[in-house]
């Protein structure tokens, strides 16, 4: 285990003893309220994959995962710990480990079971229409084909590299437009502050 795995597992076991206890909606509504331009990075990135798609398909499959990534830790996770961990730095650290799945079985299950309960979004279940599997296992599978193209530059033949990029605009349309919007709509309205938040 690297030191870096063993300093998560020790926040990991910190925050778990009573996150489900400790949990404040007002933290996680007032995370939405304080950011209304939470979205902005993650619909950027997915409209330059759109843009890219017909002509540069891996580069299109490159930046709509990135969008899924940042929407990911910023609109959801993030926002999400907020709720027990009140700490900015440790909700970051704790949504990039996550997403990046360091060996954090035990506090995924953990985070994933606060949302199913707290604000309704079964990441575990949850099935994109048209998928033939769960949104999460497609988002781990775009991110391993992504790290290929990155990090070996090894693109797929022309049409599967199409497919999966399609793929991937399909699975950052379906957070941004669907899941995300009932999710941050929820909360906001949950907020002691009333405050003006734009749309995703």
């Amino acid at each position: 285990m690297t030191e870096q795995e063993v300093a998560m597992e020790e926040v990991i076991d910190e925050v778990s003893k009573d996150a489900m206890e400790s949990f404040k909606d007002e933290r996680l509504a007032s995370c939405f309220m304080d950011n209304p331009g939470l979205a902005g990075p993650a619909l950027w990135a997915l409209r330059e994959a759109e843009a890219m798609l017909a002509d540069h398909p891996s580069s299109a499959h490159v930046f709509a995962t990135a969008s899924i990534e940042v929407a990911i830790k910023g609109i959801l996770l993030k926002p999400m710990i907020h709720g027990f961990v009140h700490s900015e730095p440790a909700a970051a650290l704790l949504a990039e480990a996550v997403l990046r799945q360091l060996g954090i079985e035990r506090f995924k299950a953990l985070l994933f079971s606060i949302l199913a309960e707290r604000g309704g979004i079964n990441l575990v279940k949850h099935t994109r229409p048209g998928a033939a599997t769960t949104l999460w296992n497609e988002i781990t599978q775009l991110q391993k084909e992504r790290n290929v193209i990155v990090h070996r530059a090894q693109p797929a033949e022309a049409a599967r590299a199409e497919a999966r990029a399609e793929a991937a605009i399909g699975v950052a349309r379906d957070l941004l437009q669907a899941v995300f919007p009932q999710f941050v709509a929820r909360w906001s309205r949950r907020s002691p502050r009333p405050r003006h938040h734009r749309p995703l």
